[in-house]
């Protein structure tokens, strides 16, 4: 009796008959996922994020004439603390294969992530109009500050609430931390809205203080740093421009950058944390 043939083209044949398909890669569940969602990459699912927008400015008008300090950025984080006393947010959802826009605000200029938007920072009020701008936080003014975003920041504080050429103060800008401080004093500026800290990169750093405000004499209370990537508003001057740090368990793919971002990876504690500091563009695993 002739023996039945069995057809094991493009596999082999293992005990009790069963088929398996050669292959040279394991068959792991991350790149049958990643084969469904139509990519080839192993991509991470959720990414914690901070997001922080460039500080409003503070306007330097003339010796005798203090401006209102300009407000933080807008700060959204779904790690360790987020502005304006806002719950942390949901780590973002994100798909191999798939553009994400990243883009770092320079001084008073948006910063977004996805579908993450942080707001630039209030402009401070000066012998123009005497209010401050609203903003991410909003500016100080000399009759009144601008006002901050849920969950971003809080708002700039008011001055003397007149300008003379003798009587003129002007409110501290607001803060991720904290509101602008208010003063009716013309020797005296009202001081700066608090940053908050942010931990995303394995160590706390603030982000997103507001400017001091301006008197009188010319004077500025002290106001929040304004060096590049922490969000500061302005004292007496322009603002800080923002950041975009994304966070995700270092198992992953390196994300991937689009010309005119300027990124640097780090890893820490088992994640793998990408910082932009400058530029806009999108990303992608």
């Amino acid at each position: 009796m002739t023996k039945a043939l069995r057809n094991t083209s493009g596999g082999k044949a293992v005990s009790g008959g069963a088929m398996s398909p050669r292959s040279n890669r394991p068959n792991l569940t991350f790149q049958i996922d990643s084969w469904r969602r139509g990519g080839g990459g192993n991509s991470p699912t959720l990414v914690d994020f901070l997001v922080v927008a460039g500080g409003g400015g503070s306007p330097g008008v003339g010796a005798q004439v203090g401006g209102g300090g300009g407000g933080g950025g807008g700060m959204r984080s779904s790690v360790s603390a987020t502005g304006g006393g806002g719950g942390l947010e949901t780590k973002l959802t994100v798909s191999s294969g798939v553009m994400y826009t990243v883009v770092v605000g320079g001084a008073g200029g948006d910063s977004i992530f996805s579908t993450v938007t942080s707001t630039k920072g209030g402009g401070g009020g000066g012998s123009g109009s005497g209010y401050g701008s609203s903003g991410g936080s909003g500016g100080g003014g000399i009759i009144s500050g601008g006002g901050g975003l849920s969950g971003q920041g809080y708002g700039g504080g008011s001055g003397a609430g007149t300008y003379t050429v003798t009587v003129c103060s002007a409110g501290g800008g607001g803060g991720a931390g904290g509101g602008g401080g208010s003063t009716g004093d013309v020797n005296s500026g009202g001081g700066a809205g608090s940053s908050a800290a942010n931990n995303i990169t394995g160590t706390s750093v603030a982000y997103a203080g507001g400017g001091g405000g301006g008197n009188y004499g010319g004077g500025y209370a002290g106001g929040f740093s304004t060096a590049s990537n922490l969000g500061g508003g302005g004292t007496n001057g322009s603002g800080g421009s923002g950041v975009v740090i994304i966070r995700y368990p270092d198992g992953f793919d390196d994300v991937i950058p689009s010309a005119g971002l300027v990124m640097s990876k780090t890893t820490v504690g088992g994640n793998k944390i990408f910082r932009f500091t400058s530029g806009s563009g999108t990303v992608s695993w």
